[in-house]
């Protein structure tokens, strides 16, 4: 019954009051929807402005004797040609709306109806309240993506202590590891928000965090709180280097520049075709590398070589999340090697990257850098192959089977590292 009095004072008045955080905006076209309300907008006008800078809205519509006053988030879509069910909620009711027209989803959080007769208070009648602050903030940082991080580090504390290095600092462990992290959530909250600017993460993509295309926290808020994280990181960092020099400082200035810079302004690495170049130095080499330093004050050329199979396939996950994208990044004006030389030779290289990490291993063994315990990594080939054979079916076309593969490439990842660090304690323990 509410809902259905709410799509009637919607269609009746056609036109809503909405109030943005930046100003009061008249005449704004509405259209009942059956997940939202949507409103037609002008295309980079001011109330296209006014929602990329802060997404929570509020709104009133008028119909004969009933008022509904609502807030919620605004979702901003594509325009009115490219989304044709969104449209057809406006020519239900018969509204006129340009094709140029930029269209918006307001999810409500509460809605309020008034008559002659009192107010009636109607909670979020469109689906699920919004997550709260700490869920949002957590859900912006991308949690499950950390084991890329976290896995090098944690490579580089088990070969302090399989290459029998004199004295080891395992009391800095944990801070190695919080820097880290801190510099690669900061990082993922910087590129969100730069992706989302360009235009790259919009409501009907796969990338990203989401918090920004559904409207759940300000860009400027995520741009601020990247800062913030890489702030914590650096902090950390240079109190290790108060404790093992300068060295350490130039491992901190790389990952900095490259984990604001991945797609931060005015370099955009990922935007330039140096995406998997730039992550896997970062989540290889550098962080493995980094982490033995700190607890070791030395470094190997071991260390540099076990890092490299791990740097592999971190970068197939970026190579994953490019061959999944080809068609959205183009349409953003992002150049990667997958877009740029197509479908089939992104899928040739993501096996190559993927073969290297195996190949090297065996390498390694040959030559005495690894123990023969290491072939343990081949239990991590059957999920590997999973998403060789998902991509091979999908052909020189994209396809939805392909939505997950970077997930898919992730698991493989964390899955290879787990067992290539237990081949190397089974290693030194047998």
């Amino acid at each position: 019954e509410s809902i259905g009095r709410i799509e009637r004072i919607i269609r009746s008045a056609g036109k809503i009051t909405l109030r943005s955080t930046v100003d009061e905006h008249l005449g704004v076209s509405v259209a009942p929807g059956n997940d939202g309300i949507y409103l037609a907008i002008d295309d980079g006008g001011e109330v296209h402005t006014a929602i990329l800078h802060d997404p929570s809205v509020e709104f009133d519509a008028t119909a004969d004797d009933e008022q509904l006053s609502s807030n919620g988030r605004a979702i901003i879509l594509g325009t009115s040609v490219e989304e044709p069910e969104a449209r057809n909620f406006f020519i239900k009711i018969g509204a006129n709306i340009p094709d140029t027209a930029r269209l918006v989803r307001v999810i409500p959080h509460v809605i309020h109806l008034s008559d002659t007769s009192g107010t009636k208070t109607v909670e979020f009648p469109y689906g699920q309240r919004p997550p709260g602050i700490l869920a949002k903030w957590w859900q912006a940082s991308r949690p499950f993506a950390y084991t890329a991080s976290v896995t090098p580090m944690l490579l580089g504390a088990v070969l302090a202590w399989y290459l029998q290095v004199d004295t080891v600092s395992w009391w800095l462990l944990p801070f190695i590891i919080a820097a880290g992290v801190f510099y690669h959530a900061g990082a993922n909250l910087v590129s969100d928000y730069f992706d989302y600017k360009r235009g790259v993460d919009r409501f009907r993509t796969m990338g990203g965090s989401r918090v920004l295309t559904d409207g759940y926290l300000a860009p400027r808020a995520v741009l601020f709180g990247g800062l913030i994280l890489f702030l914590a990181g650096t902090s950390l960092g240079l109190w290790m280097v108060t404790l093992r020099g300068t060295p350490l400082l130039w491992l901190g200035i790389v990952g900095l520049i490259g984990g604001f810079f991945y797609g931060g302004w005015p370099i955009e690495f990922k935007y330039r075709g140096f995406g998997e170049t730039v992550i896997f130095t970062l989540f290889g080499p550098l962080m493995v590398i980094g982490s033995f330093y700190v607890l070791t004050g030395s470094f190997s050329r071991d260390v540099f070589f076990i890092s490299l199979p791990v740097g592999f396939l971190v970068a197939a996950i970026v190579q994953a999340n490019n061959l999944r994208d080809i068609a959205d990044d183009a349409t953003a004006g992002i150049v990667t090697i997958s877009n740029t030389f197509g479908q089939s030779f992104a899928a040739i290289e993501y096996y190559a990257m993927v073969i290297s990490a195996y190949i090297g291993v065996i390498i390694m063994i040959a030559f005495g850098v690894l123990p023969f315990w290491t072939l343990i990594v081949a239990l991590s080939i059957l999920p590997a192959s999973k998403v060789v054979n998902v991509i091979r079916s999908a052909g020189g076309t994209h396809t939805s089977d392909l939505a997950i593969i970077d997930q898919m490439t992730a698991q493989v990842h964390l899955l290879f590292g787990v067992l290539l660090m237990i081949g190397i304690v089974l290693g030194k323990l047998i």
